[in-house]
């Protein structure tokens, strides 16, 4: 068994989603990665039918069973520091984020597509941002927007930058997604970075 959310691991899995075919070499001076580390991730991932071999190179098989798997061993909701229900607008609540957080979950995905609707201001942060934020809106609280602050496990290796403010990449998102069990959410996403549909495991 091979936790795919573990930190190094859970890299080679975004770089096989992001490339969709891949080396084990490539892999290893890329990522950085030890060649037993990746060698046993891509075993693994071979014998579960997420990847195959053309015999030169290893191909992203099934996007939708791989990023699912990932959930079993991510539950993002214990990175989930802070639940804030406040009086502010999305934008006010997005303004109050500190220097440096990412948006990612529901904020990243209505960066990313027109039709998403969420009440929902979600960030990676500090656990000293998020105490600070707690108390700077004690006397801001309603049922407008909810701050959802979490910690950055494993660390977001790729963002995107719009304006000032920073998002998880597109990958990240389905992730994040899927493991906070917003499967339906990032259908479309899904269809728009790997041509199928999101499993339902």
């Amino acid at each position: 068994m091979v936790n795919l959310a573990a930190p190094k691991t859970f890299m080679l899995v975004e770089h096989i989603l992001e490339k969709k075919s891949f080396t084990q070499y490539s892999a290893i001076k890329g990522l950085k990665l030890s060649m037993p580390l990746v060698n046993q991730v891509t075993h693994y991932l071979l014998d579960k039918g997420f990847i195959f071999h053309d015999g030169k190179k290893y191909i992203l098989r099934d996007a939708a069973g791989l990023v699912s798997a990932v959930r079993l061993f991510r539950d993002i909701k214990k990175a989930n520091i802070a639940e804030i229900p406040t009086s502010l607008g999305k934008d006010e609540a997005m303004k109050v984020l500190p220097h440096g957080a990412i948006l990612c979950l529901d904020s990243a995905l209505g960066h990313y597509s027109n039709w998403w609707r969420s009440d929902k201001v979600c960030a990676y942060v500090s656990e000293k941002d998020a105490a600070e934020l707690k108390q700077r809106l004690v006397y801001r609280q309603g049922n407008k927007t909810t701050l959802r602050l979490f910690l950055e496990k494993p660390a977001v290796k790729e963002k995107t930058k719009s304006g000032k403010r920073l998002f998880t990449s597109k990958i990240r998102t389905v992730i994040d997604m899927v493991c906070d069990g917003q499967m339906n959410a990032v259908e479309p996403l899904f269809s728009e970075l790997w041509g199928e549909k999101v499993a339902r495991h």
